[in-house]
């Protein structure tokens, strides 16, 4: 079979149909909807019955192909339910190769079973899927809430995607996304162990912690960039803490900023007495618990008085 290209003037006399556009626009075009996370879900249910309701003036790239929901919102009718289990539908914007045009449709899911999958095979004939929505159909449901809704759908970004924590897209080798609840930005990276997001990069922001029993915050917080945690402890003894008294939690990391290994770590830190003078002490960082505690006190640590710690820094996984 000889070779062939598009678009030229001796291939159909310089014109391309819609399937010879996606294969030749929609590799270097992100498919998802345009805007932003911050919008509203663009399906939504509100108990007037048996059905979905997608937004107006909302529009998508699906395959390089451009889809606008108009001006008027649009009802999609939800298949009753009697089979006695819980079904999930999906509802998608649909490619049709078929007919070139992309268009709302239910994918109708198996009682019992989850949500079905997209259909996103790479072909010249047959569907291509965008997710919207997953729709949670109770048997024997005559109305559909907006509880039952679960928001599916992704934004097309400058630089890749923009989506929530709970509405990544599949793993594409290179595709940038930044998630808009977290903050936390990745890479999809292919190989032939499949598909995995590696994290690009992440600043929570200063975070403050719970203070423990015994102790006032002056500053206990932590902010995590990329794989490090920054800890800034600062506090005031509320109780008079004895040196033989056992070790004291001041305050607790989240777990998703708690270090890997070791299992502790360890840093100096001062504590002021009624006198004026310092006493020192270590405080520690257990990693399975994320409980910071002061230990190896030199004498009492007394009501009234301030702890500091020189600024904790650490890898977290």
């Amino acid at each position: 079979m000889a070779s062939s290209s598009w678009p030229n003037p001796g291939h159909s006399s310089g014109a391309v149909t819609t399937v010879e556009y996606e294969q030749l626009a929609a590799p270097g075009i992100v498919s998802g909807l345009i805007g932003t996370p911050a919008l509203s879900a663009m399906v939504y249910a509100d108990s007037t019955g048996l059905h979905v309701k997608v937004r107006a003036n909302r529009q998508a790239t699906v395959r390089a192909a451009h889809y606008d929901s108009g001006s008027s919102e649009i009802t999609l009718t939800i298949t009753a339910n009697s089979s006695g289990s819980v079904r999930t539908d999906l509802v998608v914007l649909r490619l049709d190769r078929n007919t070139g045009q992309v268009a709302e449709y239910v994918i109708t899911g198996s009682p019992g079973g989850g949500a079905p999958s997209p259909v996103t095979t790479i072909s010249t004939t047959g569907y291509w899927d965008l997710p919207l929505a997953a729709v949670t159909v109770p048997s024997g449901a005559t109305t559909i809430t907006a509880g039952q809704v679960d928001e599916k759908a992704w934004y097309v970004a400058a630089s890749g995607i923009a989506c929530r924590s709970s509405t990544r897209p599949p793993v594409e080798s290179n595709l940038e996304i930044t998630e808009y609840d977290t903050g936390i930005a990745y890479k999809g990276i292919v190989t032939s162990d499949g598909g995995r997001w590696v994290m690009q990069w992440r600043d929570s922001g200063q975070i403050a912690m719970p203070n423990g029993g015994g102790w006032d915050a002056s500053i206990l917080t932590y902010q995590r960039q990329g794989n490090l945690v920054i800890a800034s402890i600062s506090a005031t003894r509320t109780s008079t803490l004895l040196w033989t008294a056992p070790d004291s939690v001041i305050c607790t990391l989240p777990v998703e900023a708690r270090p890997s290994a070791p299992a502790e770590i360890r840093s100096p830190a001062q504590f002021w007495t009624n006198s004026g003078t310092v006493t020192q002490c270590l405080v520690r960082v257990i990693s399975a618990t994320g409980k910071i505690t002061v230990t190896d006190r030199e004498g009492d640590l007394v009501s009234g008085r301030n702890i500091f710690v020189p600024p904790m820094v650490f890898f977290v996984p």
